[in-house]
This record gives structure tokens, C-alpha cells and sequence, in this order.
């Protein structure tokens, strides 16, 4: 086929989520394709987040954990929560969420994978055009746009890491417990170490740096340092590695309407579901997902209309003070987190950071940060 209603350009979180939704039976009158250049799907990074409600996804989860904790110089503040509670740090393993994609893609009669392609170009008209790398091309009525951004200047403000999934010969994690951020001292950004463990003998540990896109640490030597210094291991099974890096000032690709036959739409991270602040992004994905086939359920084709993502206004405005306020203030930058952490209850923080706080819960969080140093932020914030 040709001819399509919806292309998805990037089978990756954002497509593949979009291609779930709409192969329900909502959608089922649309015929949907997924371009996505890769050949194989395999585990290539790890999701986590805190979970507050259940969503289509949950039961893919690896674990959650009702305890965390952030470190800095021998200080720490631990949060909790209830086991029964809903509020839980979750993780899941990409790989996971590509086959059970996969699976509802393969039992829907209206959606369709093609892997092993890649787009070169897409161009505008009442249909749009989707051009493919093997000069042949495609045309649809709508197009999702899930091709990443391209790579960030070198001053911007990334949150970059790597992370090693290991085995133990004998107990030495806490499985009741993320090391959420474990912080370490230095001035050219904040860099802290991430423990996930698994189990007392399997853990993912990951160093983290927000900092300059330029700047390019030792990853290597600070995980081999870190499992030293803290767990006394010097020998260890890797069973996985991952490495990625996320632009905190990136800006949206949009597209603009300018004769009404525009219909392209951008997905993921590229729409602007990265949260600034805390480099998440799994969960807004989903939900935008569910947003953009809500737009496309039950609706004749030539009636759809599908608004571009708008995150929260004011919580895009307190992340932009908030990473304002880290950058002018490096060595002290851990302190925040530490003060935050300590000063509000686990539910109050976690509504906090998955965007869908009160004015009280954002006001709670707030009045636990320096006043002066953080009302620069803002007057920088709003004059620069």
C-alpha cells in the first residue's frame, strides 16, 4: 500500500505508543503504518519513573519500589511510601515495551510495521508525501513526526549518562531501596551516581552528569570508582550497558499551519514531552499518545483535528528558574535536591515532579529552596 490515513515516522517510545493506541478498537477504521529504520528491536534503555495511578503498561514493569533516597557528603534524605500504596519509582526495560508493542501492532488488522526503512524527507500538500531513503515513497493524510531533534549546540545544558546493569557473587544491594541521586562533589555541573537494584545481587547502576552537551567525562572510570568506593566490588558480571544523553533546552520541532492542509504532528521528545527538570519523559509520552488518538477515535478522517502538545505553562516556567538556579550555582546545586527531598512528603514531591502538582503541592516544594538565590533565577528567567 501507498496510500495510508496516519504514517508514524520513528518506531521507537512515542510511535510505537501512538501505533498501540491506535490499533484499538476505537481507531480501527484508520490504516496506520509505522516507518522505523532499525531491524530488530533490542533493549537499548531503560524507563523509570514514578508511577501514580495505573496505565495499559503497568504489568510490564520489572519493579517498583515505595522507597528512595537522595546522598550528598555522608547526608541523606529517604522518602517512603506505603507498599499498598499506588504511588511507587517504577522501571521497565525497553525491550519489554517493544514486543508487547509489537504484539498488539501484529493482532490489528489496521496497523502495519515496516522496519528497516528510513525517511529522507516529508513534504506538504493536501496529502502529504512521505519520501523513503529507497526512493519510494509514501502518501498520507496525517503524518507523526517521532524523528529525534538534531544533536544539541555545545553549551546546552544535557543530562548525560551511562549505565551498567551488573551481577553479584554475593548480597550487597539494598533491594528495598533506589539510590536515587547519590551526589558527588564537583564545579562544572552536578553529577550524581543512580542505583536500581533489582535484587541484592543485580543492580543497574548509572552515572549522570547535567552539564555542558561538550562536556565529556570519564564514565567508565566513575562506575568502576563508584562500585569500588561504595560496594568494595572489584569483580562483577556486566550483562548490559546503555548510554544516552537528553537535550534540557531543546526546542520543540513545530509545525505550523499555514494554508489548513498542514497535518503533521511531532511526537515524544520531540513535541516537548521531556520534563527539564528531571529529564523524564515515559509517562507524559503515554499520555500524549492517548491524547493525540483520542483526536482520530470515532471521527471522520476529513474532521480530525489534532492540537499541538502544550506542556503546563507554569511548570515549564519553574523548570526553566529551576535549572537556572542549578547552573549558577554548581558546588552548591546538591543542597537543593537534599533540601527538597528532606522538606516534603514523598506524595507531595512526586506530584511535584510528574507535572500534576497543586498551587499548595508547587508552593510546599518551592519554600524548601534558597529564596534569594532562586528569585535571580527568576529575574534572570524573565529578563533573559
Amino acid at each position: 500500500m501507498t496510500e495510508w490515513d496516519v504514517v508514524i515516522v520513528g518506531g521507537g517510545l512515542s510511535g510505537l505508543a501512538l501505533a498501540v493506541e491506535l490499533a484499538q478498537p476505537e481507531c480501527a477504521h484508520l490504516r496506520v503504518l509505522v516507518i522505523e529504520k532499525r531491524t530488530e528491536y533490542l533493549r537499548d534503555r531503560t524507563w523509570s519513573y514514578w508511577s501514580t495511578q495505573p496505565h495499559r503498561y503497568s504489568a510490564l514493569e520489572r519493579k517498583r519500589w515505595h522507597k528512595w533516597r537522595v546522598g550528598f557528603n555522608g547526608r541523606h534524605a529517604v522518602q517512603k511510601t506505603r507498599q499498598n500504596s499506588t504511588v511507587a519509582y517504577c522501571t521497565m526495560d525497553a525491550d519489554v515495551f517493544y514486543a508487547y508493542a509489537q504484539q498488539q501492532i501484529a493482532a490489528a488488522p489496521n496497523v502495519h510495521l515496516k522496519m528497516g526503512t528510513a525517511v529522507r524527507d516529508i513534504q506538504d500538500g493536501p496529502v502529504q508525501t512521505v519520501l523513503l531513503d529507497d526512493n519510494t515513497s509514501l502518501r498520507s493524510h496525517w503524518v507523526m513526526d517521532a524523528r529525534p531533534l538534531k544533536a544539541p549546540d555545545a553549551n546546552s545544558l544535557c543530562q548525560h549518562f551511562v549505565g551498567w546493569e551488573i551481577v553479584t557473587s554475593s548480597d550487597c544491594f539494598d533491594d528495598s531501596t533506589v539510590e536515587l541521586m547519590d551526589f558527588q562533589s564537583t564545579n562544572t555541573g552536578l553529577h550524581f551516581l543512580y542505583v536500581l537494584p533489582y535484587g541484592k545481587r543485580q543492580a543497574l547502576i548509572e552515572t549522570t552528569w547535567m552539564s555542558a552537551y561538550a562536556h565529556r567525562p570519564d564514565y567508565e572510570a566513575e562506575l568502576q570508582t563508584y562500585l569500588q568506593d561504595r560496594y568494595g566490588l572489584t569483580t562483577y558480571k556486566r550483562v548490559y550497558r546503555e548510554q544516552g544523553c537528553l537535550d534540557l533546552q531543546s526546542m520543540p520541532r513545530t509545525y505550523v499551519k499555514t494554508d489548513g492542509s498542514h497535518k503533521r504532528v511531532s511526537l515524544g521528545r520531540a513535541a516537548g514531552t521531556l520534563r527539564s527538570s528531571t529529564g523524564f519523559a515515559f509517562l507524559e509520552t503515554l499520555a500524549d499518545a492517548r491524547r493525540i488518538a483520542g483526536c482520530f477515535a470515532t471521527v471522520p478522517l476529513a474532521d480530525v483535528r489534532v492540537p499541538p502538545y502544550r506542556p503546563d505553562w507554569l511548570d515549564g516556567w519553574m523548570d526553566k528558574i529551576f535549572c537556572g538556579g542549578l547552573v549558577a550555582d554548581w558546588p552548591r546545586a546538591p543542597e537543593f535536591f537534599l533540601a527538597m527531598f528532606k522538606g516534603v512528603a514523598a506524595e507531595t514531591l512526586v506530584a511535584f515532579l510528574t507535572g500534576r502538582p497543586t498551587m499548595l503541592q508547587r508552593l510546599s516544594v518551592s519554600l524548601q529552596l534558597p529564596k534569594w538565590h532562586f528569585l535571580r533565577a527568576a529575574h534572570r528567567a524573565l529578563t533573559g
